[in-house]
């Protein structure tokens, strides 16, 4: 090569890509280039009109939706508000709590400031326990029994008075008695002690009804008479089992301590509504009655009985609750309605002896922490209230000497008006803490 600079002639071509390819690959890479154009044409064509359905406006029917939906949600709730409309008075009695340790006095006279009643229970139990060994025995069968007189005036029985059974039995009362005179359809009554004119078990007898002999062929003969609640018992001719005195002891105390237990259960059902049986205001006697055989005589068993009588004082309980208040509280004035929320924590003690039927009147002590509620007239309240303003009802049921607090609700809330139709105004008491 000549020494010297020398000048390339470059020689310029235009080419495209198949003239690159080889011959024997051209046909297959134009049939993928077709292809790949092919889905870059459907992919910008779909895009296209995504493009055109987003830039699309809306129909007007979706432009209301919201509103619907809000309007529905405010007549529902106009609508709730409507269903759950109402006037609620809610009462917060008036109470007073102080120890109190009083003297008071009860009368029957049904005119007294503090009048009381007795009401009383009779209930024997038997317990037949094994014997250890036998003796020959007589006894005879004893019991109690009512008698009822029907005539106006009293009637006076001696002792040994006889009772007879329809079916000719004879039994005798134990002492003299006095008999009180009826009232109107309701007879005089009082219950005493009979026993069996002879020894035997022919006079354990069921509870019966008895007539009076000594009655027999007068005017009386139908006017008074006698009935047995229980049978009679401790009829006894012929060997019979024995026990220990010790072992007899030990069931006796067992059997009054049930016996205690079952007939205050009992007691505290017979006290009529209305009236307040206080913790203190019973007493119970206990007599133990004759021994009575097993139905089988082979077993060799003894029944020991024991005979309880509950007596118990009760005082109607607006009265009771009115004295307690009147030495309680100086500002009360006697009249209204209260009562002692909680009796039971109070206790009644005897100033002197028991009463009985004969007693006129009764003194005693009364204990413990009382609290005096005022009672509330959720009537009365409601038709006071009836057609007013919430205003004018708080005014209203605030000046209540019986109420403590207050709380007046109106639903819906733009109601400021109590109904006029006091059974739509709902009053309710709190009991007090």
């Amino acid at each position: 090569m000549p020494s010297g600079r020398y000048t390339d002639n470059i020689i310029y071509m235009a080419h495209n890509i198949e003239d690159i390819i080889p011959p024997s690959r051209r046909d297959s890479f134009s049939n993928r280039s077709r292809d790949v154009a092919g889905k870059m044409s459907e992919f910008l064509s779909e895009k296209k009109k995504e493009t055109t359905h987003q830039n699309r406006p809306m129909k007007r029917r979706h432009a209301y939706t919201p509103a619907i939906i809000a309007l529905g949600v405010i007549i529902i709730s106009v609508g709730a508000l409507l269903f759950f409309s109402g006037a609620r008075v809610e009462i917060v009695p008036k109470t007073d709590t102080a120890p109190i340790s009083l003297k008071l006095t009860a009368e029957t006279s049904s005119t007294s400031t503090l009048p009381y009643s007795l009401i009383t229970i009779d209930k024997r139990v038997v317990q037949y326990i094994s014997a250890s060994t036998t003796r020959t025995v007589k006894s005879i069968a004893t019991g109690k029994l009512t008698i009822y007189n029907t005539l106006s005036t009293p009637l006076n029985f001696v002792v040994k008075t006889r009772f007879r059974t329809l079916s000719g039995l004879m039994f005798y009362l134990d002492k003299p008695i006095r008999i009180p005179g009826g009232h109107g359809v309701i007879p005089g009554t009082v219950t005493v002690s009979v026993s069996a004119s002879k020894a035997g078990d022919i006079y354990n007898i069921k509870p019966s009804f008895f007539s009076i002999p000594g009655l027999a062929n007068t005017s009386l003969a139908n006017k008074v008479y006698a009935k047995s609640a229980n049978s009679m018992t401790g009829g006894v001719s012929g060997v019979v089992p024995i026990i220990s005195n010790k072992k007899k002891l030990q069931i006796q105390i067992a059997l009054r301590g049930a016996l205690e237990r079952s007939l205050l259960k009992d007691i505290s059902s017979k006290v009529p509504s209305g009236y307040t049986l206080l913790p203190g205001a019973t007493t119970t006697t206990y007599t133990t009655l004759p021994n009575v055989l097993a139905t089988s005589t082979a077993s060799k068993k003894i029944g020991l009985q024991e005979d309880g009588v509950i007596t118990a004082i009760i005082f109607p309980t607006l009265s009771l609750s009115r004295n307690v208040a009147s030495k309680m509280i100086t500002t009360y004035d006697g009249v209204a309605p209260v009562y002692i929320q909680n009796p039971q924590g109070l206790t009644l003690t005897p100033l002197g002896t028991f009463p009985n039927s004969k007693t006129q009147s009764f003194r005693f002590m009364l204990s413990g922490q009382a609290t005096i509620v005022w009672s509330i007239n959720k009537v009365s309240i409601a038709a006071a209230i009836a057609g007013k303003s919430h205003q004018e009802a708080q005014t209203i049921v605030g000046a209540l000497p019986s109420v403590q607090k207050a709380y007046l609700v109106l639903h819906p809330f733009w109601v400021n008006v109590f109904p006029k139709d006091p059974s739509k105004i709902n009053v309710t008491v709190s009991q007090p803490q």
